[in-house]
């Protein structure tokens, strides 16, 4: 006979992880949240030499430099068009996310 895992036991938690929790959406919230990204950046990126900025860890990763680019990138060509559509009110679909900066400048 098998005894039920002791919730006490951390080795139980890894077998029985606890349910994802959903945070409630809040708007105001969520654009100081957001307001904060390039403070952060640039604190953790200005002055770096461009040799670190630029650095990967090999084929298939990328650089500070291509992450920045991609948020720039998505927020220009991806996410503001998408606030427009939905903000327009049409019925249509969203073109396709570009994940890896297809056709990007």
């Amino acid at each position: 006979m098998t005894e039920a895992a002791d919730p006490r036991d951390s080795s139980a938690s890894l077998l029985f992880p606890p349910p994802p929790r959903v945070m409630p959406f809040d708007l105001a919230t969520d654009l100081r949240l957001l307001a904060r990204t390039p403070g952060v950046l640039d604190a953790w990126l200005r002055g770096l030499p461009e040799e670190w900025v630029r650095a990967t860890e090999g084929p298939g990763t990328w650089s500070a430099f291509d992450i920045v680019g991609h948020l720039i990138d998505g927020e220009e060509t991806d996410w503001l068009p998408r606030t427009r559509h939905i903000l327009s009110g049409s019925p249509e679909p969203f073109e396709l996310l570009r994940r890896e900066g297809e056709g990007a400048r």
